[in-house]
């Protein structure tokens, strides 16, 4: 976008935000695994 100077409205914003909340949401995924972990398998 810099580089080309296209700074046309809509022309970046959709992956500016999915680089923010992309990370968000895997840290919030991480968060809740940690809170509820899945039982363990028992042995046979």
């Amino acid at each position: 976008m810099v580089r080309a100077r296209n700074f046309a409205p809509g022309n970046a914003a959709i992956i500016f935000y999915l680089d923010i909340l992309t990370p968000v949401f895997g840290f919030v995924l991480l968060w809740l695994q940690r809170r509820h972990p899945l039982p363990r398998a028992r042995p046979n």
